[in-house]
Protein backbone atom coordinates (compact mmCIF):
# COMPACT_ATOMS: atom_id res chain seq x y z
CA UNK A 1 0.00 0.00 0.00
CA UNK A 2 2.67 2.35 0.58
CA UNK A 3 4.66 1.50 -2.33
CA UNK A 4 1.37 2.58 -4.58
CA UNK A 5 1.02 5.80 -2.21
CA UNK A 6 4.46 6.51 -3.21
CA UNK A 7 4.39 5.73 -7.03
CA UNK A 8 0.73 7.52 -6.77
CA UNK A 9 2.95 11.25 -5.18
CA UNK A 10 5.93 10.63 -7.80
CA UNK A 11 3.80 10.25 -10.54
CA UNK A 12 1.86 13.64 -9.62
CA UNK A 13 5.08 15.19 -8.88
CA UNK A 14 6.57 14.38 -12.16
CA UNK A 15 3.71 15.41 -13.89
CA UNK A 16 3.41 18.29 -11.85
CA UNK A 17 7.11 19.41 -12.87
CA UNK A 18 6.17 18.71 -16.65
CA UNK A 19 3.40 20.99 -16.48
CA UNK A 20 5.36 23.84 -14.76
CA UNK A 21 8.33 23.07 -17.20
CA UNK A 22 5.88 23.60 -20.11
CA UNK A 23 4.63 26.63 -18.67
CA UNK A 24 8.25 28.27 -17.76
CA UNK A 25 9.23 27.22 -21.60
CA UNK A 26 6.10 29.10 -23.31
CA UNK A 27 6.65 32.26 -20.85
CA UNK A 28 10.37 32.30 -21.95
CA UNK A 29 9.04 32.39 -25.03
CA UNK A 30 6.52 35.40 -24.49
CA UNK A 31 9.37 36.97 -22.89
CA UNK A 32 11.65 36.69 -25.92
CA UNK A 33 8.51 38.05 -28.23
CA UNK A 34 8.12 40.89 -25.67
CA UNK A 35 11.72 41.67 -26.82
CA UNK A 36 11.55 42.16 -22.81
CA UNK A 37 15.49 41.60 -22.21
CA UNK A 38 15.90 44.52 -24.47
CA UNK A 39 13.68 46.41 -22.18
CA UNK A 40 15.26 45.30 -18.99
CA UNK A 41 18.75 46.01 -20.80
CA UNK A 42 17.53 49.75 -21.31
CA UNK A 43 16.31 50.16 -17.75
CA UNK A 44 19.71 49.29 -16.39
CA UNK A 45 21.70 50.74 -18.87
CA UNK A 46 19.99 54.01 -17.47
CA UNK A 47 19.65 53.28 -13.96
CA UNK A 48 23.95 52.59 -14.32
CA UNK A 49 24.04 55.73 -16.13
CA UNK A 50 21.88 57.71 -13.24
CA UNK A 51 23.59 55.50 -10.15
CA UNK A 52 27.30 56.77 -11.79
CA UNK A 53 25.72 60.03 -12.17
CA UNK A 54 25.20 60.97 -8.88
CA UNK A 55 28.08 58.89 -7.56
CA UNK A 56 30.25 61.34 -9.67
CA UNK A 57 28.69 64.35 -8.41
CA UNK A 58 28.87 63.34 -4.84
CA UNK A 59 32.49 62.81 -5.64
CA UNK A 60 33.65 66.02 -7.10
CA UNK A 61 31.23 67.88 -4.48
CA UNK A 62 33.36 66.02 -2.30
CA UNK A 63 37.03 66.70 -3.54
CA UNK A 64 35.77 70.79 -3.68
CA UNK A 65 34.33 71.17 0.11
CA UNK A 66 38.00 69.61 0.80
CA UNK A 67 39.45 71.94 -1.54
CA UNK A 68 40.73 69.13 -3.58
CA UNK A 69 40.42 70.46 -7.63
CA UNK A 70 40.24 67.01 -9.89
CA UNK A 71 43.56 67.84 -10.90
CA UNK A 72 45.34 67.60 -8.13
CA UNK A 73 43.62 63.61 -8.23
CA UNK A 74 44.59 61.14 -5.34
CA UNK A 75 44.65 57.43 -6.46
CA UNK A 76 42.85 56.51 -3.22
CA UNK A 77 39.99 58.13 -4.22
CA UNK A 78 39.59 57.84 -7.47
CA UNK A 79 39.71 54.47 -6.81
CA UNK A 80 37.08 54.32 -4.48
CA UNK A 81 34.74 56.18 -7.40
CA UNK A 82 35.58 53.45 -9.91
CA UNK A 83 35.37 50.69 -7.67
CA UNK A 84 31.54 52.58 -7.06
CA UNK A 85 31.02 52.69 -10.83
CA UNK A 86 32.05 49.38 -11.28
CA UNK A 87 29.09 48.09 -8.61
CA UNK A 88 26.78 50.36 -10.40
CA UNK A 89 27.39 48.31 -13.68
CA UNK A 90 26.94 44.57 -11.99
CA UNK A 91 24.01 45.05 -9.71
CA UNK A 92 21.78 43.33 -11.82
CA UNK A 93 22.07 41.29 -14.87
CA UNK A 94 19.02 40.63 -17.77
CA UNK A 95 19.12 37.10 -17.12
CA UNK A 96 18.71 37.32 -13.71
CA UNK A 97 15.50 40.42 -14.35
CA UNK A 98 14.09 38.08 -16.82
CA UNK A 99 13.90 35.08 -14.70
CA UNK A 100 12.72 37.08 -11.64
CA UNK A 101 10.17 38.74 -13.71
CA UNK A 102 9.06 35.31 -15.19
CA UNK A 103 8.61 33.74 -12.07
CA UNK A 104 6.17 36.41 -11.05
CA UNK A 105 4.41 36.27 -14.57
CA UNK A 106 0.37 35.28 -14.63
CA UNK A 107 0.20 32.72 -11.69
CA UNK A 108 -3.70 32.72 -13.00
CA UNK A 109 -2.86 32.59 -16.82
CA UNK A 110 -4.06 29.14 -17.92
CA UNK A 111 -2.12 27.36 -20.80
CA UNK A 112 -4.94 28.27 -23.64
CA UNK A 113 -4.01 31.96 -21.95
CA UNK A 114 -0.35 31.55 -23.10
CA UNK A 115 -0.99 30.61 -26.36
CA UNK A 116 -2.96 33.19 -27.36
CA UNK A 117 -0.59 35.72 -25.63
CA UNK A 118 1.94 33.99 -27.12
CA UNK A 119 0.55 33.86 -30.77
CA UNK A 120 -0.03 37.52 -30.52
CA UNK A 121 3.37 38.59 -29.99
CA UNK A 122 4.24 36.37 -32.67
CA UNK A 123 2.00 38.27 -34.92
CA UNK A 124 2.26 41.37 -37.00
CA UNK A 125 0.47 43.66 -34.33
CA UNK A 126 2.03 42.04 -31.79
CA UNK A 127 5.49 42.68 -33.02
CA UNK A 128 4.61 46.32 -33.49
CA UNK A 129 3.51 46.67 -29.34
CA UNK A 130 6.64 45.46 -28.33
CA UNK A 131 8.40 47.40 -30.46
CA UNK A 132 6.82 50.40 -29.74
CA UNK A 133 6.73 49.55 -26.06
CA UNK A 134 10.38 49.07 -26.16
CA UNK A 135 10.73 52.62 -27.78
CA UNK A 136 8.47 54.11 -25.49
CA UNK A 137 10.26 52.57 -22.48
CA UNK A 138 13.92 53.97 -23.65
CA UNK A 139 12.31 57.41 -24.08
CA UNK A 140 10.68 57.20 -20.79
CA UNK A 141 13.47 55.52 -19.25
CA UNK A 142 15.79 58.52 -20.46
CA UNK A 143 13.45 61.33 -19.38
CA UNK A 144 13.07 59.72 -15.66
CA UNK A 145 16.36 59.28 -15.21
CA UNK A 146 17.15 62.84 -15.83
CA UNK A 147 14.53 64.22 -13.38
CA UNK A 148 15.07 61.95 -10.82
CA UNK A 149 19.17 62.75 -10.85
CA UNK A 150 17.56 66.59 -10.44
CA UNK A 151 15.00 65.81 -7.35
CA UNK A 152 17.89 63.46 -5.89
CA UNK A 153 20.71 66.31 -6.26
CA UNK A 154 18.23 68.53 -5.24
CA UNK A 155 17.61 66.22 -2.03
CA UNK A 156 21.10 65.98 -1.53
CA UNK A 157 21.60 69.75 -1.64
CA UNK A 158 18.87 70.38 0.86
CA UNK A 159 20.03 67.79 3.38
CA UNK A 160 23.28 69.17 3.26
CA UNK A 161 21.91 72.51 3.77
CA UNK A 162 19.73 71.24 6.30
CA UNK A 163 22.39 69.66 8.31
CA UNK A 164 24.57 72.50 8.29
CA UNK A 165 22.11 74.61 9.84
CA UNK A 166 21.54 72.47 12.16
CA UNK A 167 25.44 72.21 13.48
CA UNK A 168 25.58 75.73 12.94
CA UNK A 169 23.08 76.46 16.49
Amino acid sequence: MRTALLVITIIFSLSANAEESGRLAKIAKIVEAQGLHLTFQQQLDHSSAAACSIGTNIYRKMLADKGITQDQGNPRLSGILAQYLERCGAMFSTKELVDMWSSFYGPDLTDSDLNRILAYYKSSAGKKDAKASRLAMARFSQVMTIEAEKRMNASIHQLTRDLLDALAK
